[in-house]
């Protein structure tokens, strides 16, 4: 996809290169020259200061046709002037003229000249003109009438309207004077030949605007596709939270389940031991039981045996029925068998017996055995069917997971290439070799990108520095420092601000109008409430004298002498809120908390506001201090003071980097900084990092 993106854009640029060509190089060198006007003019803060407050900076074109219009338009649409968007506005009609930076009026338009002018008398705009006769307001005007000059530039009209004119401009002018004697020396034969290579490339443009159509659906079709990826991945990683909450909730049913199997296996085994050990009981008390069968078996022999002998005694008995003693001994015989008999019908019906119990037992134990089998073949049935689910739903998680890791290394190396950015708007080490006094840069970002920053620069005899900490950390920390460095640069750069309250006063407003912050009191509540605290300083390099402000972060000086005379720092304007005035008006702001026999730290405090919208929004105090040669400045964010570690896990605060600072403010600044960061490496030790961590040292 980034691919074929690339290729239309190419051919979108390829286009744009042609279509220009349509247009007379007059024109165009004329539109770039106004563009480039418009850069080397500056808005004046007392006049303009109204008309800078746009988000746009504004060019009309005054024309009965519009060809200047579209030619600026194409022009102007990737580039910026004074850090804002251009936007380009065409009127036929000079009534309908609003305010503007740049109005260019062209040649056709000149009979409503001063009818143009009466209509931007009163705000800060660039009248450009174009072949106009002698008119007094006039302020750039392009082949002025009866001159060899192809453009002439009046500077005092242009200051009079509250503008002020960059040497550079009349270097564009002289520019545009040579394009012109370099456009009319090009022979007849390279008009043919340029005109001829229009030709071709008009008709490879046909070619390539029905390419762009099938590239423009192939890019419609792939972001619909991409949409719904993303629309799918959400849903996928909705689904995989809910399977990974479905699938630790059946892992513990199955760890509970299994237990309960282990356990009753342990009963069944306990079971299937003592319906062995009954088996084994049954076939002894089975083996007795033929041998009782046996004996009783013999015995129904005997008694066989003696009934036939019991037959012949009858018939002896019958025979001496007659005499009574025989009589008395067959009684007792008979009673006798009858005992016997008696006795064998017992044994035998409690064998029966046994038998019948041991039966129904071994029957019983039977159907439970039974039973149970079922049901471990069932759990175990149920077993499977869990891990077959749970296979598939860990193939789901390892294949969600593969995508989720493709998408974080894209979002990471955009995270990385985000770095490279952020590294081009710090000042370089290149810069830092015009630093006027010896330094160090200890900066740590807690991410891959940071939301701390430095920043200086050098206007005349003043050098300005700076330490920002913005909201947060990574990404959105970064894209406040930023936005911090555009309003440092807007606020020094183009305003020429150079007084440190004035220059965060500045900022802070950049901030709330880039930020669209507002104070709705009426709800006690803030709209958005990112910012930055941040300390800023000016060198006055022939006199070193310090001026001071912050927005919540201190200053630390190192004074290398005894503190001969106080104050030693004053404030320059009114006090902020909460502090203290003495009584000649002087407001001291000196805290000289560490000393040694030659050497005091001097913490300058900030006023407790940051650079945002806020319940309290004072103007920034301005504090001045007289440094002197060998004194040391310290300027930080609380990443530093804010790092837990140490044995106890703590925070290594305030107190004890006053103290490094001072016991090492004799050693060159390079040993400074190897100190600072071997000593935060050491208290950090195995924790995380907690916050993006910037020190500045300067020495004098």
């Amino acid at each position: 996809m980034l691919k074929s993106l690339a290729i239309i854009l190419l051919v979108l640029v390829v286009c744009q290169d042609v279509i220009s060509q349509k247009v007379t190089l007059q024109e165009r060198i004329k539109a770039e020259h106004i563009y480039n006007f418009g850069i080397y003019t500056s808005w004046k803060k007392d006049k303009g200061v109204n008309s800078l407050q746009t988000d746009k900076f504004l060019i009309g074109v005054c024309s009965k046709d519009s060809m200047m219009y579209s030619l600026l338009t194409r022009i102007c649409k990737f580039r910026v002037i004074k850090w804002k968007r251009i936007d380009v506005q065409y009127f036929s009609d000079p009534s309908a003229i609003r305010f503007t930076h740049v109005l260019y009026v062209a040649s056709n338009m000149n009979s409503n000249i001063e009818t143009i002018d009466s209509k931007i008398s009163g705000s800060p705009t660039l009248l450009i003109t174009d072949s106009c006769n002698d008119y007094s307001n006039t302020m750039i005007n392009f082949f002025p009438p009866n001159s060899l000059k192809k453009v002439e530039i009046n500077k005092e009209a242009i200051e009079n309207r509250g503008m002020k004119v960059s040497p550079l401009l009349f270097t564009v002018a002289k520019k545009y004077e040579e394009d012109w004697e370099k456009m009319y020396m090009e022979s007849d034969e390279q008009l043919a030949i340029e005109k001829e290579l229009v030709t071709q490339q008009q008709l490879t443009l046909e070619a390539q605007g029905e390419e762009i159509k099938k590239k423009a659906l192939e890019v419609a079709t792939l972001s619909n596709n991409i949409t719904a990826k993303e629309n799918e991945l959400k849903a996928q990683t909705q689904k995989l939270l809910y399977s990974q909450a479905a699938l630790k909730e059946k892992i513990e049913q199955i760890t509970a389940k299994t237990r309960i199997l282990a356990e009753k296996t342990r009963i069944i085994q306990g079971q299937e031991t003592e319906i062995t050990e009954k088996k084994k009981q049954l076939e002894e008390q089975a083996d007795i039981y033929a041998k009782q069968k046996q004996v009783l078996s013999d015995q129904k022999t005997a008694i066989e045996t003696q009934e036939s002998m019991l037959d012949s005694k009858k018939k002896e008995l019958s025979k001496t029925l007659a005499d009574l003693k025989k009589q008395q001994l067959v009684l007792y015989f008979l009673i006798i068998v009858v005992v016997l008999i008696g006795l064998l019908a017992v044994n035998i019906y409690r064998g029966y017996r046994m038998k019948k119990k041991i039966n129904s037992a071994l029957k019983r134990k039977n159907v439970e055995i039974f039973q149970q089998k079922e049901e471990i073949e069932a759990q175990r049935d149920e077993i499977e069917a869990q891990r077959d689910e749970i296979t598939s739903q860990r193939d789901l998680v390892v294949s969600q997971k593969g995508q989720i890791e493709v998408i974080l290394s894209e979002l990471t190396d955009s995270i990385h290439y985000s770095k490279h950015i952020q590294s081009a708007i710090l000042p370089s080490s290149e810069k830092f070799k015009q630093f006027p006094f010896e330094h160090f840069i200890f900066y740590k970002p807690k991410d891959i990108i940071s939301g701390d920053f430095y920043w200086f620069e050098q206007i005349d005899k003043k050098l300005i520095f700076c330490v920002g900490d913005c909201t947060g950390h990574g990404v959105p920390g970064a894209l406040m420092s930023m936005l911090g460095i555009a309003a440092l640069n807007d606020a020094v750069k183009s305003h020429g601000i150079t007084t440190p309250s004035d220059i965060l006063n500045y900022i802070r407003s950049y901030v709330i109008s880039a930020l669209q912050q507002k104070d709705n009191k009426s709800n006690s509540q803030m709209s958005v409430k990112d910012g930055m605290d941040l300390a800023l300083c000016t060198i006055q390099l022939d006199t070193l004298e310090l001026q001071y402000s912050g927005a919540n972060n201190p200053l630390y000086i190192i004074k290398n002498a005894a503190i001969s005379h106080w104050p030693l720092a004053v404030s320059m304007n009114t006090p902020a809120n909460g502090q203290e005035q003495t009584a000649n008006g002087q407001l001291v702001e000196v805290k000289g908390d560490l000393s040694t026999e030659s050497s005091t730290l001097v913490e300058l405090k900030g006023d407790k506001m940051p650079i945002a919208i806020h319940e309290r929004m004072d103007s920034f105090t301005t504090h001045a201090i007289q440094l002197e040669k060998g004194d040391g400045i310290y300027l930080f964010s609380d990443g530093y003071a804010d790092q837990f570690g140490g044995p106890k896990g703590k925070k290594f605060k305030y107190k004890t980097l006053k103290e490094v600072l001072i016991s090492k403010n004799t050693e060159p600044v390079k040993t400074q900084k190897e100190v600072l960061e071997t000593l935060f490496n050491q208290w950090r030790g195995k924790l995380e990092q907690v916050d993006d961590v910037t020190i500045m040292g300067v020495r004098i």
